[in-house]
């Protein structure tokens, strides 16, 4: 999606004016060159920056600075359920290898707690107003099984 069509005119009085120009009394201005190539380095630092992060989030999917956020959440939200469903995915086939699985015989509810537990690292943390659990997910099966 094409970022929306910005006020230039605009976005230059309210924003940019102040950091880049000399206003004078008579409400004329001028434009410092000092000040342009500083905000233009930070721009193209912020800008470089910005690329290599939506990058890296987004796995290698999105990298254009003027991508709109909402398409860069919602890519890293599609990438990280993803991920969930790929840990409980492994989890599930680790649990029936662990317990075994046949027609006749149905996991416990026991069971998947405990294997829950042992396969997430589920550590209950309790603060006065509050009751979290912090789960911390394994990369690999073989991690888990550790």
């Amino acid at each position: 999606m094409r970022p929306p069509d910005i006020d230039y005119e605009k976005d230059f009085e309210e924003f940019w004016k102040p950091l880049v120009c000399t206003v004078h009394a008579d409400g004329s201005y001028t434009l410092d060159e000092d000040s342009i190539k500083r905000e233009l380095a930070d721009y193209h630092f912020v800008m470089e920056n910005t690329s290599r992060l939506m990058d890296e989030l987004t796995w290698g999917r999105i990298s254009k600075p003027n991508t709109m956020a909402f398409e860069v959440i919602a890519v890293v939200n599609e990438l990280e359920t993803q991920h969930q469903r790929e840990e409980i995915l492994a989890w599930l086939v680790a649990l029936e290898e662990e317990h075994g699985h046949t027609e006749h015989r149905m996991v416990t509810l026991e069971e998947v707690e405990k294997s829950a537990h042992n396969y997430f690292s589920i550590e209950p943390v309790t603060d006065e107003h509050t009751k979290h659990v912090h789960a911390s997910f394994p990369s690999t099966p073989v991690e888990a099984a550790k």
